[in-house]
């Protein structure tokens, strides 16, 4: 028997959540960022509040990561390459 699939929308919400945490942001400091409401951001979060194009890009540029990637399995915060002084 297979497992339930999980709503997209649902997943969303539980993507960007585990960015956020990853970068130690709030909801509060999240949706600032973003230049939203934080009961925006908890409700898309919860998966309650299905976001437009420009929440999605707005929550990206936010969390420093492409807009693509909140839609993967395991989305990463992007991080400075250091580069190596030789």
């Amino acid at each position: 028997m297979m497992g339930r699939v999980m709503k997209p929308v649902v997943a969303f919400g539980r993507r960007v959540r585990r960015v956020r945490e990853a970068l130690t942001l709030t909801q509060l400091e999240l949706a600032t960022r973003a230049r939203m409401q934080r009961t925006d951001v908890v409700k898309i979060e919860r998966g309650q509040r299905e976001p437009t194009v420009t929440t999605i890009v707005k929550l990206a540029r936010a969390l420093h990561v492409r807009p693509g990637q909140l839609f993967e399995e395991t989305p990463r915060a992007r991080r400075r390459r250091r580069t190596r002084k030789t």
